[in-house]
Formats: C-alpha cells, structure tokens, sequence
C-alpha cells in the first residue's frame, strides 16, 4: 500500500510511528464480524507479518468523551503479528512502533544497497 520512501517518512520518529497505527482506517478494511460487532483492519508489514486493528463497541460506563452510536464507545486493540501464526494476545502501540522503528532501519538499509 505504501512505498518504501513512504513508510521510511511514516516511521520517521516514534510520534509518527503511534499516529500510523492510530490511523488504521487508512490500511484498508480486513473483515468483519457482525455477530460481534467487531471490525478488522490489518497492514501486512514488509518482510512478513502483519498489524491487526480490531475495532468493536462497548457500552459506557463513565466516560462520555468517546460516545459513538447509540451511547455506545468505540474501542481499538491492535495485535502485532511476527511470522506466520497469529498469537490473539493484544499488544501496546509501544511495541508496536519499537518494531516498526526496527523494521524502518532494515528498509532503509536495503534502499541503500
């Protein structure tokens, strides 16, 4: 979806790293469970492995900042996947931008090259 040039500028520091995986909505709808409510959106990293945003609603219990539709609020959970195998076991946007940070410096190694 996006170049090499691109993610290089996207990835460019840890601020931008969290605002990429904040703008899931942009990679591209994966799939959706209607039962459940929820929404999947997913960016397969070069190299392999992918970052899942699982979107869903959930009924308020004090918060009135994020109220979507019908009082209900809109959660995320993002999952980072390495290899082959999805592990369902959410992760931090810190983790994820530490490997998006890694994964930036090999692109730009083999843009040199």
């Amino acid at each position: 979806m996006f170049t090499t040039h691109e993610l290089l500028s996207l990835w460019s520091n840890d601020q931008k790293r969290r605002e990429f995986i904040k703008n899931y909505k942009v990679w591209g709808w994966w799939f959706s469970q209607p039962e459940l409510n929820l929404t999947y959106y997913k960016y397969d990293l070069p190299g392999g492995g992918r970052i899942i945003a699982m979107e869903y609603l959930r009924e308020p219990y004090t918060s009135e900042r994020y109220k979507c539709r019908e009082g209900f609020i809109k959660c995320e959970n993002f999952y980072l996947q390495r290899g082959d195998y999805f592990n369902p076991s959410a992760s931090s946007d810190h983790e994820i931008a530490e490997h998006l940070k890694h994964l930036k410096i090999v692109l730009a190694k083999e843009l040199k090259s």
